[in-house]
């Protein structure tokens, strides 16, 4: 049943595919509604744009920007940031682990880690954020002493929930709202309805191990779950789910990045950054997009340092 604009219509399937993802948690943290804004989808890249935007136009001598989350999002969004304020910048990034990126490939942790030392951005470790106030964050450092930080702009990027509606809750779920599936990406119990990326529980089958909630998991996902719906339909052998990791690459900025992929790749630097565009425009889904990407990354010397590091915000973003 969908709720349209101006009236509910009923849709009959035979086959559902469940693909909702997640959102953003701010109500975890107090404060945090009504003082701080996520960062996990398109909406948000605006948004920061716009608010660096603001900043950077100000009389501000000293730009303090609080990113609450260090995994992969908070990481790359605290070197981009530090990139585009420059001289004028004070970012910090407050991790809850003793250190960043926790189930990251240790060489990217490592190129990380310097950096972010390099941008100057201040890494606050083993950090419990409390509450947030208006222009600053409170949290307890690892002597359990409560510490605040003055901020401008505050950004988190730790917590999601899944996204879904009504009629899900009637399926099985595990305690994190996501749907639990069978090797086929089958919903169990339901085995019409197929569900993939951050809504699924879902296990590699060869090994066991849990799926992780992120967008090559999902890719990598899409094909099993088409295959296995035309197999359903076609009275074909279905595939059981298994997951090829293919590394990692993650943007330190406006001109490093960091690559680590196939257990045997490790790149940084200029190396890693052509490397990862390259990658890019391959997985672009059409030559329209490939062209439009080429030419932005072309003309992108012609373009101011703040706009160069923006644009590829909202380009990671999308």
């Amino acid at each position: 049943q969908v709720d349209g604009k101006d009236e509910v219509h009923n849709i009959e399937f035979d086959r559902l595919v469940v693909a909702t993802g997640a959102g953003p948690v701010l109500d975890s943290i107090p404060g945090a509604e009504d003082h701080a804004h996520a960062f996990y989808g398109l909406e948000d890249a605006f948004l920061v744009k716009e608010k660096l935007r603001e900043l950077l136009s100000s009389e501000l001598s000293s730009i303090k920007v609080v990113i609450i989350g260090a995994g992969f999002n908070g990481v790359e969004l605290s070197s981009t940031i530090a990139d585009v304020l420059g001289e004028r910048g004070c970012v910090t990034l407050l991790s809850r682990d003793d250190g960043i990126l926790k189930d990251s490939k240790p060489h990217n942790r490592r190129t990380a880690e310097n950096s972010l030392r390099k941008l100057r951005v201040n890494v606050e470790t083993k950090a419990s954020v409390e509450r947030i106030e208006e222009g600053s964050v409170v949290f307890k450092s690892e002597s359990s002493e409560e510490e605040s930080i003055q901020a401008d702009l505050i950004l988190c990027t730790a917590g999601t929930r899944t996204s879904g509606f009504p009629g899900l809750s009637k399926l099985p779920q595990n305690g994190r709202g996501q749907l639990q599936t069978t090797k086929t990406l089958q919903v169990k119990e339901s085995p019409g309805i197929f569900a993939l990326g951050d809504i699924a529980a879902s296990t590699d089958f060869s090994s066991s191990t849990p799926s992780k909630a992120t967008a090559q998991v999902a890719l990598q996902q899409a094909d099993y779950v088409a295959w296995n719906v035309y197999a359903s339909i076609a009275d074909e052998p279905a595939l059981a789910y298994r997951y090829l990791d293919l590394g990692e690459m993650m943007s330190l900025g406006d001109h490093d990045a960091s690559i680590s992929a196939l257990d045997s790749i490790n790149l940084s630097g200029k190396a890693a950054v052509a490397f990862r565009r390259a990658v890019y425009l391959a997985r672009m889904p059409t030559d329209l997009h490939r062209l439009r990407t080429t030419a932005s990354f072309a003309t992108r010397p012609l373009v101011s340092k703040a706009n160069q590091s923006l644009t590829e915000l909202l380009r990671e973003m999308s």
